[in-house]
């Protein structure tokens, strides 16, 4: 059984895109987002645009407290899930998404590539996985024989979720004494643990994309 059991609590579970704005008042219970409930069928979520989350978002997402998407497993287990409607293809490209390790909680992501039907066509986790000093990362190539996968579902990994890590940094320290430098270093451990909620950065990597992006970017900025 995973550590946080077979089920999680519906309104632990959120997800949802960082908004450009917004108030530092704190909504009222009265007018407060209910959670969004639970599907089981993927065809249920809604989808999100993933050019324009990278191109106009700076590829920004967040598991937080207003829910967009939560989807129950097939073992019963409720996780917070982003579904994200992948642009055509036209070349071959890489999607990274990478999230922070900073605070000693990230999210370890789970990908499933899905045709038109919703179909699992590939399946992306943990052996995928970069560490590296400030964050976890995983990509999906995109070539040819993909260019049927319309969707990417994006999750937490719920076979590690709560598991924990160690991660050591060096820091390097130069003091003057007289003639030259006293050169010395020290190590700092620090415990970090896989959960469902936190930041997560979309990119598209890619001729294709840089170019796109160049061009956003100028029109931001007229």
């Amino acid at each position: 059984m995973n550590a946080l059991g077979d089920r999680l609590p519906a309104w632990l579970l959120v997800v949802g895109l960082i908004p450009g704005a917004h108030s530092s008042a704190a909504t009222p219970a009265s007018t407060a987002t209910p959670p969004a409930p639970c599907v089981v069928s993927r065809a249920e979520l809604k989808a999100h645009d993933l050019a324009d989350i990278f191109l106009h978002r700076k590829g920004e997402l967040e598991l937080r407290g207003a829910s967009l998407g939560c989807l129950k497993l097939e073992n019963g287990m409720e996780l917070p899930a982003l579904l994200l409607a992948l642009p055509p293809f036209e070349s071959p490209y890489a999607i990274r998404l990478s999230a922070p390790t900073k605070k000693g909680t990230y999210v370890q992501p789970r990908v499933d590539m899905l045709d038109a039907q919703y179909a699992t066509a590939r399946s992306f986790g943990a052996d995928r996985v970069k560490r590296r000093a400030q964050e976890v990362s995983l990509e999906v190539f995109m070539d040819p024989p993909n260019a049927t996968e319309r969707f990417l579902l994006l999750y937490p990994d719920p076979e590690h979720l709560a598991e924990k890590s160690q991660q050591t940094t060096s820091q390097t320290n130069a003091t003057f004494v007289g003639t030259g430098f006293w050169i010395s270093g020290s190590d700092k451990t620090t415990v970090l643990e896989s959960t469902t909620e936190g930041k997560l950065t979309v990119q598209l990597i890619g001729d294709q994309w840089d170019k796109a992006l160049k061009a956003a970017q100028s029109s931001s900025h007229h």
